[in-house]
């Protein structure tokens, strides 16, 4: 129940064997590199592979429409089919944001008509301006010297166009001026229409690739681990002939890491952090008591040089629950949604964490309950 101790490595050898030393500790899961050269963005985008499946296949799991899965192929290409996908996700993006525009703009414009703007010189350099004006406002309209046509009337506000050669003067009318733009309304709807069929193409192309679902689940950890090796062989520094590895380890890998380097004949250097030192902090804590561990990495990890919390944390928590709830019947109501749960909650590292934690929640729960002797807010009589 502590912070592990770690050691500082290197690892060095010939340029050669950079990828498969990599490689083998990534294998190994137990050191953390420290990076020893300057990521520039065109080597960032070799590990946007993970992160591109993982969009992809979250794109296609929430696809409303599924297809048969096909589960073996010779002519299966994740990156062909992840950069379409990712594709198509963008485009339906900006597709569907232009449609909603197009939707207000033509929802605004439909009070006014389907008109075209006639150019400046077809109506001896006179233009239109367009008003919205409330109904009750209509008699200062009258009264003012403009030339002005009500094109539509609706049941608070009239439509109203004003013919002149410059802007009217913002007193000669109650309202300040509507902006119609150029683009007139059947071109808005057409637009709108067109824009519908290519959506409701790209969604059936979208449900068509949801037939790789299972492909790329499968991938998914792969394409992971080819994006986070590619990654660190971008950030480890060589040069000339050779490279160097340097990361932390807990202590009780570095035999491991040392056979590795032994079989590979490769140099294998550690050491233990310096005072001024701050390595990445990894926690080590029973089972049981886990799920503190999962609360602390929630807020803020402690130091390297610091106390683990962790069991301190989750017993507090739980404690101050229970005497929140200080009932053993809720308690137990508790205990059953858990148990409801339970196989769900599991499943990963974390979830496992998760349910020690619900289960001493629970427990201190019921205890504490019976203690303050409450049960679904009675609490029974003495005899």
């Amino acid at each position: 129940m502590a912070v592990l101790p770690l050691r500082r490595i290197s690892v060095i050898g010939p340029l050669a064997a950079k990828r498969g030393a990599l490689d083998r500790l990534q294998s190994l899961g137990c050191v953390h590199l420290i990076s020893g050269v300057h990521v520039d963005r065109k080597e960032k985008r070799i590990t946007d592979e993970g992160t591109d499946a993982r969009e992809t296949l979250r794109f296609l799991e929430d696809c409303p429409q599924q297809r048969h899965t096909v589960f073996r192929t010779v002519s299966f290409d994740m990156n062909a089919i992840v950069a379409r996908t990712l594709e198509v996700k963008r485009t339906l993006r900006a597709l569907e944001d232009r449609r909603e525009f197009l939707v207000d703009r033509i929802r605004f414009l439909g009070k006014w008509g389907n008109f075209q703007l006639p150019p400046g010189d077809d109506i001896a350099g006179y233009r239109l301006w367009f008003y919205d004006v409330p109904v009750y406002q209509m008699a200062d309209v009258r009264k003012s010297d403009l030339i002005w046509q009500e094109v539509n009337r609706g049941d608070r506000h009239a439509y109203v166009a004003v013919v002149s050669k410059d802007e009217p003067d913002p007193s000669a009318m109650p309202v300040p001026r509507t902006h119609t733009g150029s683009v007139p309304l059947h071109a808005l709807m057409d637009e709108a229409h067109e824009l519908e069929l290519r959506i409701e193409d790209l969604h059936a192309e979208r449900a068509s690739m949801t037939r790789w679902t299972e492909r790329l689940r499968d991938n998914l950890d792969a394409a992971i681990d080819r994006a986070d090796l590619s990654h660190a062989v971008a950030q480890t520094w060589s040069e000339h002939d050779l490279f160097v590895i340097q990361g932390w380890a807990p202590a009780t890998t570095i035999d491991a890491v040392r056979e590795f380097t032994d079989a590979a004949g490769l140099a294998l250097l550690e050491r233990a952090p310096k005072p001024r030192e701050n390595p990445p902090t990894l926690l080590e804590n029973d089972d049981r008591l886990a799920g503190g561990e999962e609360i602390v990495s929630f807020w803020q990890l402690p130091g390297y040089h610091d106390f683990d919390p962790s069991t301190v944390v989750a017993t507090s928590f739980a404690l101050f629950f229970a005497m929140i709830m200080s009932d053993a019947g809720y308690a137990m109501v508790l205990a059953m949604l858990l148990a409801v749960f339970w196989r769900r909650i599991g499943g990963s590292l974390a979830g496992e964490r998760i349910q020690s934690l619900g289960l001493l929640i629970v427990g201190m729960s019921i205890v504490y309950g019976i203690l303050v002797g409450s049960y679904f807010g009675f609490s029974p009589q003495p005899d």
